[in-house]
């Protein structure tokens, strides 16, 4: 596990699991993380996310944020969470 104000990069091929490790560790972690993710959309992210928190399957996940089903509770489960995401590709030292 990483340790609290270190900075940690995780490499690999193509759809190695690298998004997947990083998001279970923040979640596991549950710690003050802030998270870039230049290659994932906001709904995949936020799905996997809520998936990693709950132990519920990623793609039950994605058909309750669907359909409405659960939406409070996962707000809750969200707001809980101490991940904050950065979705811009190219953030800059402001940012």
């Amino acid at each position: 596990m990483p340790r609290r104000g270190h900075l940690v990069l995780i490499a690999g091929v193509p759809n190695s699991g690298k998004s997947a490790l990083a998001q279970a560790l923040s979640a596991a972690a549950n710690v003050p993380t802030l998270y870039f993710s230049a290659d994932q959309d906001p709904w995949q992210t936020t799905t996997k996310l809520i998936a990693s928190l709950t132990g519920e399957a990623t793609n039950t996940v994605a058909t309750n944020l669907a359909t409405g089903v659960g939406e409070g509770y996962y707000e809750d489960i969200l707001s809980n969470s101490n991940v904050v995401f950065c979705f811009d590709s190219k953030p800059s030292l402001d940012d």
